[in-house]
C-alpha cells in the first residue's frame, strides 16, 4: 500500500476514486510481524486471516510467508478437505449431549469400524499421540484426532450432521 505521501497531490485534489475496505493496516501489520518474527525459511507455509468479531469483516489477511518466492495465496485459493475445521461443530454437539470439558477418551492409535464396515485410522500431527486419557479441553487445544473420532462415534453418526444443520450449514454432508 502506498502511505498518501506517495500519492501525488493532483490525484487527491481533483477526485479520483474512493476505495473502501475493511482493511486495519495495524492489524495487517501485527499478522505479518508475527509472520516474520515465529517462522523462518525452513517453517511450513501457512495463511493468516483477522476477522472482526462484531461484524465479521476481514481486517487482515495473509497467503504465505514470502510473496516472492510463492505467489500462491493460501488464505483465499486453497482448496482444503473440512479437516479440523468442523471440531468445533462436533464438540458443540457433545457439550449439548452431556459432555463437559473435563470428559476424557483415551487418544492412543486407533483404527475404527464405521457402521458399513469401513476402516479408518486417523493420525495425529507429526504422528504423536498422548497415549492416556486427555479431556475435551486438551483435544481440543491439541485438535486431537482420535478424541474426535471417539467423540463422534460416541454421539452417533448423525449428531455432527444434525448439529451442523442446526447451526445454518447448508451443504450435504455426509456422517463420516
Amino acid at each position: 500500500l502506498k502511505s498518501l505521501k506517495q500519492i501525488p497531490n493532483s490525484f487527491l485534489s481533483t477526485g479520483g476514486l474512493t476505495i473502501y475496505t475493511n482493511l486495519d493496516i495495524y492489524a495487517q501489520n501485527a499478522l505479518e510481524e508475527s509472520i516474520n518474527n515465529y517462522y523462518d525459511e525452513n517453517s511450513p507455509e501457512l495463511a493468516g486471516i483477522m476477522i472482526n468479531p462484531n461484524n465479521g469483516n476481514i481486517i487482515a489477511l495473509t497467503g504465505g510467508k514470502n510473496y516472492k518466492q510463492s505467489q500462491f495465496n493460501r488464505a483465499i485459493d486453497s482448496k482444503r478437505s473440512i479437516g479440523s475445521t468442523i471440531k468445533p461443530f462436533l464438540y458443540y454437539s457433545a457439550l449439548e449431549n452431556g459432555f463437559t470439558p473435563s470428559t476424557t477418551f483415551t487418544s492412543e492409535k486407533t483404527t475404527f469400524t464405521f457402521s458399513d464396515g469401513e476402516l479408518y485410522s486417523p493420525t495425529n500431527y507429526g504422528d504423536k499421540y498422548p497415549d492416556k486419557s486427555i479431556s475435551m479441553v486438551s483435544a481440543i487445544a491439541f485438535s486431537d484426532n482420535i478424541f474426535a473420532v471417539k467423540t463422534h462415534l460416541f454421539l452417533g453418526e448423525n449428531a455432527l450432521v444434525d448439529i451442523a444443520n442446526k447451526v445454518g450449514i447448508k451443504e450435504k454432508l455426509e456422517h463420516d
